[in-house]
């Protein structure tokens, strides 16, 4: 019988409850670890957002025991007036593990997206810098260094955020290699926007 009365009333009351995991589900724990682990590497599909899939194994137990809770609330054992213990199953830390996953999936697309937008905002500004620099005259092609040394807004881009930005500009079509020359770029599009 689900009584969140009664678990809502033991947190009220500040009752500490200790929660031990089954042998079944530190196995489960452990598999579920070292699942996103293997993802967190270099190259890995979760290694961009490292910050926050790091935290998704303690993010999955917190849920489990919530969930145990929430399902054994009558159940629970009273070992003294203020202290209570109980085990959490497998079945309920897989049940958590799934919800977990779901979690991580939309916090990982909204971070991606974030991130995303704030690269597309970096070449967008960069792109109206070139733009107005070559509608002056002050520039017909340009390097990578051009951009990283002269650049005026800050903070001033990194080598690596410069060479994105261009890679990024090239693949949208605004910028185009010059003819020849591997590391000379110019405008294909300027003044329109």
């Amino acid at each position: 019988m689900f009584d969140n009365n009664l678990l809502l009333s033991f947190l009220r009351n500040k009752t500490q409850i200790r929660v031990r995991l089954s042998k079944e589900a530190i196995l489960a724990r452990a598999k579920f670890h070292d699942e996103i682990e293997k993802q967190l590497g270099i190259g890995g599909d979760l290694h961009d957002v490292a910050d926050i899939a790091g935290k998704a194994t303690s993010f999955a137990t917190k849920l489990a025991a919530l969930f145990h809770l929430s399902k054994n609330s009558q159940s629970l054992t009273k070992t003294s007036h203020t202290h209570l213990i109980t085990e959490l199953s497998e079945e309920t830390f897989l049940e958590a593990s799934i919800v977990q996953r779901y979690f991580l999936q939309q916090a990982t697309n909204t971070q991606r997206t974030t991130q995303h937008e704030a690269w597309l905002q970096k070449a967008k500004t960069v792109l109206d810098w070139l733009i107005v620099k070559k509608q002056k005259g002050e520039i017909e092609t340009f390097k990578y260094a051009d951009i990283y040394t002269k650049y005026g807004r800050r903070p001033k881009l990194t080598s690596e955020e410069t060479a994105a930005i261009v890679e990024l500009l090239i693949n949208s079509g605004w910028v185009v290699k010059v003819s020849g020359e591997s590391s000379r770029f110019t405008l294909k599009n300027h003044g329109k926007t």
